[in-house]
């Protein structure tokens, strides 16, 4: 099977969305539209400040009826002005009602401009390691993250695994989309066929008569473990959050660093302990808002973010519920954040980095705006790996308090009521 074979994308086509301009922000005042059947909503992207708007809620119904979870372009006619071209971002629901959309995030894209995008993976045929040879598919990357012009983004991206037998798998590498880069790397697995798990009883082993009993010895890891949980308040340490950034005194003050900033703002404000070496990591425990909380800075470069995890694995720990990852966010400007519950890497060599290691995309993530990139600066990379200037420090200092607000809120509550608390 060729890699074109594999891959087939279907065009997207852009959809209509009228939104009316607010001025006032806040709890209250979303309240307030949602009572008048309105949804609150944010513009942003391409330079632009975000534009807090109000959509109709029954066009809401409509517009994700008419994408049905596919990437959609939109033209979002702003009081009755000349549409704006703008992909869906995120999709806030109620966490208790889920059909109620209760916020949407909207970015702006311009026709010549390359964008980063995530777009639906949609496998196509019965494999034949499932069909014949009793396997199990493992669909492990149902978002890709692409580059391309706003024009050549796909609704979704279809993949063939009609000739995957038990032990076959597609990998980002064999895939080809045309006119858009994939942005994972080669070796990020898609789909798998995997030989169905046989589970057998154990077979109980009797004692020898007059045999001492075996004494089993703590290891280091474990006593560093027993440590750990003790620093958290003497229960088990499940709950940790990640800050990606680079290593090295040249980088700590740089815009790729915001992680590791509010990650240290945490530690101060909760009295953690220093860090302490940990597995390609250094990490610190210690309790925010009543729960027992670890700090994890990664001491890889970016890519290789993800290694790092293996600090935190332990038996009932799920990424789902118990990993946040605080992360710069170029697409956002400067002052502002975002969380997420779930979604690809959007780019980033850090989530890329994450998502690999987990081989899931289900975590939370707080995105630390840190643009948008100036035009004089040609480099994304380059503009990222830039100090902030004095008047910019300040605006992200100035934001820390509440950031730390929105980690402690996803340690008590829950990623969901987090994102309904602050993004706005």
């Amino acid at each position: 099977m060729t890699e074109d074979d594999r891959t087939t994308e279907t065009e997207i086509e852009a959809v209509a969305l009228h939104a009316a301009s607010r001025n006032d922000t806040g709890r209250g005042v979303a309240r307030s539209l949602r009572r008048d059947g309105q949804v609150p909503a944010v513009i942003y992207g391409h330079g632009r400040d975000p534009q807090p708007l109000a959509v109709d809620t029954k066009a809401i119904e409509l517009l994700l009826e008419a994408i049905g979870g596919e990437t959609a372009l939109i033209d979002v006619a702003i009081d009755g002005g000349e549409p704006v071209k703008a992909l869906l971002r995120e999709v806030q629901r109620n966490p208790v009602k889920r059909a109620e959309v209760i916020h949407l995030d909207l970015y702006a894209v311009v026709a010549g401009e390359p964008i980063t995008v995530d777009v639906p993976v949609h496998l196509v045929g019965t494999a034949e390691g499932v069909r014949n040879q009793g396997g199990v598919l493992d669909h492990q990357m149902h978002r890709l993250s692409i580059r391309c012009l706003p024009g050549d983004i796909p609704e979704h991206i279809e993949v063939d695994v009609t000739a995957l037998s038990v032990g076959d798998a597609i990998h980002a590498g064999d895939l080809t989309i045309p006119n858009a880069e994939i942005e994972h790397d080669d070796d990020v697995t898609i789909v798998a066929v995997l030989a169905a798990r046989v589970e057998e009883e154990p077979t109980p082993v009797a004692e020898a008569e007059g045999e001492e009993p075996e004494v089993i010895r703590k290891g280091k890891a474990e006593d560093e473990d027993a440590e750990a949980e003790a620093a958290g308040g003497g229960g088990p340490v499940r709950r940790a959050s990640v800050g990606v950034g680079h290593p090295g005194a040249e980088y700590e003050r740089t815009r790729h660093n915001a992680g590791w900033i509010l990650l240290d703002h945490l530690a101060a404000r909760g009295g953690f302990a220093p860090y302490r070496r940990a597995d390609q990591a250094v990490a610190t425990t210690g309790t925010l808002a009543g729960v027992p909380v670890r700090l994890l800075k990664p001491t890889t470069y970016m890519n290789l973010s993800g290694q790092a995890l293996r600090a935190l694995r332990s038996p009932n720990w799920d990424p789902a519920s118990d990993l946040l990852v605080l992360v710069d966010e170029v697409a956002l400007p400067l002052g502002k954040f975002r969380l997420r519950g779930a979604g690809s890497s959007g780019g980033h060599n850090g989530l890329k980095s994450v998502e690999a290691h987990l081989r899931r995309q289900d975590y939370a993530r707080l995105r630390i705006g840190v643009g948008p990139k100036p035009p004089e600066w040609d480099d994304l990379a380059d503009f990222v790996l830039s100090s902030f200037r004095r008047e910019e420090r300040q605006l992200l200092d100035e934001q820390l308090e509440v950031m730390a607000d929105a980690v402690e809120c996803w340690l008590t509550d829950g990623i969901e009521t987090a994102m309904n608390r602050y993004n706005r």
